[in-house]
């Protein structure tokens, strides 16, 4: 039908009572007269309206208001349903008009001209206390396009109550909780994330791959402002991979560059590798401890820059004193270890122990007057606490002082490690294991006493070898019977300056030493060692000649 067409229907319908209602007098003139009661159906553009003619007037044929299953827009008393269909799956659709510039679909609820509160899915109550101008959501919210919230309020907030999961994909979730009765408030990851949650720059990169691979424990992941795609490794994280059974660790680990503690510095050179750990600012260890680990198949270093600082605390019979002190890097200097007086006190002594000895009393209470370095065996100091060296100095400014190496028990060896002979153990002996060269004088405040060597047998065609001149005070006897030396030379080169001491040990194995072949003796004359005879020569290695100083005949 075309606008104003009027289809009569010759049926005679109950008087009701309508509203008036205004029509476009335009429709009103193609609408032929009729009698009371009959209906019309009439079409413009709002669409096909039934009507009735009530005395030449056309009224609505159903009164909306007390009519059920009628919409009335203007509102029914005890308010009303809208359905869209009867059958399964069939839809409601509301349209802002037929023009194609669309306008708003605007859901509220007017309360003496102030918004009321819109409830969507299942009814819901405002925990909040929220009224007018509210949306509550009694059910799940699904968006699959973008969201927004845009206002310019200060006072905009999101409030998330007990628990709100933010839903991605195939059911991937991350939930943000709350938990009242131990104020706490929760971010959870599904495990399809890979228990990775990373954090990057603007929302243009989110689609792009970060290249994390799933994670046993829950990680934060922080790239830098540099896009993914150039490079994918500026990142740091952290996690804790505690379980159970173990107490694990919390970890901080870079992708690339060194990790910073405190404020911004550049590390120096051989400590910038990825995950070397910087320390922009002092280092305090509140703990009882603190270590270093430097070693396995590849040499490495322990290395400080600027200084750390070790307390450790110990007692006295005087009470409770600390010492205190670090290592400290100069330029120029080294690297320097310290002793440093506390509160007064300054004990001057560093105690180097095995590790399962470092918390015992080492018996170094007394202070020491200049820096000292103890070092201890293995041994436990509760046990035996006297197993020690040590050594300092003493100078001041007014003199010159001296160097000092010390010993709690025991000889102290310089050189290859040797056993001394009795009489040469007592603390504070000294014995080398090497030769001894001294440069300047030196003076022997008591005896000196050279430790003879076993009896050696000299054959007449090799006479004294040089295993024989270890030994200052040589021992000898004629192998097999009395021997006249033949070699050439009779005794070996020695050291230019070197002084022997040969004594006889045999009065019928004797050993006959002449003038010549490197050997100058007293007014030329050749020597029979029996037991108990001396011959004391010194080698003079520009002459390469063995010089007699003395003999004695005593057998």
């Amino acid at each position: 039908m075309g606008s104003g067409a009027l289809m009569a229907m010759n049926r005679d319908m109950r008087k009701q009572s309508f509203s008036d209602l205004e029509i476009d007098p335009r429709i009103l003139a193609d609408v032929p007269a009729g009698n009371n009661g009959q209906l019309a159906v009439v079409t413009d553009q709002v669409g096909m309206r039934l009507y009735v003619r009530i005395g030449g007037t056309l009224v609505p044929a159903i009164d909306a208001s007390s009519s059920p299953g009628v919409a009335l827009l203007d509102g029914k008393a005890g308010g009303q349903i809208l359905h869209g269909g009867t059958a399964a799956s069939e839809n409601l659709v509301l349209r802002s008009t037929f023009h194609s510039t669309k306008g708003y679909i605007d859901l509220q609820d007017r309360v003496t001209n102030s918004l009321g509160i819109l409830n969507l899915g299942t009814a819901a109550t405002s925990s909040q206390g929220y009224g007018v101008g509210s949306v509550l959501l009694g059910g799940n919210l699904e968006v699959k396009g973008q969201g927004a919230i845009n206002t310019v309020i200060a006072t905009t907030q999101i409030r998330l109550r007990t628990h709100c999961d933010l839903t991605f994909g195939n059911n991937e979730y991350v939930r943000f909780w709350d938990w009242s009765t131990t104020e706490q408030f929760g971010l959870a990851l599904h495990a399809e994330f890979g228990n990775a949650l990373i954090i990057h720059q603007d929302q243009a990169r989110a689609l792009k791959d970060y290249d994390h691979a799933p994670t046993t424990d829950p990680t934060i992941f922080i790239h830098s402002a540099l896009n993914p795609d150039t490079n994918n490794t500026r990142w740091g994280s952290f996690s804790h991979s505690g379980t159970s059974s173990l107490a694990g660790a919390f970890t901080l680990t870079t992708g690339s560059g060194v990790i910073v503690v405190g404020r911004t510095v550049t590390p120096p050179v051989n400590f910038d590798s990825t995950n070397d750990v910087v320390v922009g600012g002092s280092l305090y260890v509140s703990g009882d401890r603190y270590g270093f680990r430097c070693g396995g198949n590849v040499q490495s270093d322990l290395a400080v820059i600027g200084s750390i600082v070790g307390i450790n605390a110990f007692a006295t019979s005087v009470g409770s004193i600390t010492a205190y002190g670090g290592l400290q890097a100069s330029e120029d200097n080294g690297l320097h270890l310290y002793v440093k007086s506390y509160e007064g006190v300054a004990n001057n002594n560093v105690i180097l122990v095995n590790s399962l000895n470092m918390y015992k009393n080492h018996g170094h209470n007394t202070s020491s007057i200049d820096p000292t370095f103890f070092c201890h065996s293995s041994v436990d100091p509760t046990v035996v606490n006297t197993r020690w060296g040590s050594f300092s100095h003493s100078g001041t400014s007014g003199a010159a002082g001296s160097f000092d190496i010390r010993s709690g028990s025991g000889p102290i060896i310089l050189g290859t490690t040797t056993t001394p002979p009795s009489g040469f153990a007592d603390t504070g002996d000294v014995a080398t294991g090497g030769d001894w060269y001294v440069a300047g004088s030196y003076a022997l405040g008591k005896r000196s006493i050279f430790v003879p060597s076993s009896v050696n047998s000299v054959a007449a065609s090799s006479g004294i070898t040089s295993s024989m001149l270890d030994k200052t005070l040589i021992k000898i006897q004629g192998d097999g019977g009395a021997v006249d030396i033949t070699a050439n030379p009779q005794i070996v080169d020695g050291v230019d300056g070197q002084v022997i001491i040969l004594k006889g040990d045999h009065n019928t194995n004797t050993v006959q030493i002449d003038d010549g072949d490197g050997v100058a003796l007293n007014n030329g004359t050749a020597f029979v060692m029996g037991k108990g005879d001396v011959l004391k020569l010194y080698y003079d290695g520009t002459d390469d000649i063995w010089y007699e100083i003395s003999r004695s005949k005593n057998s």
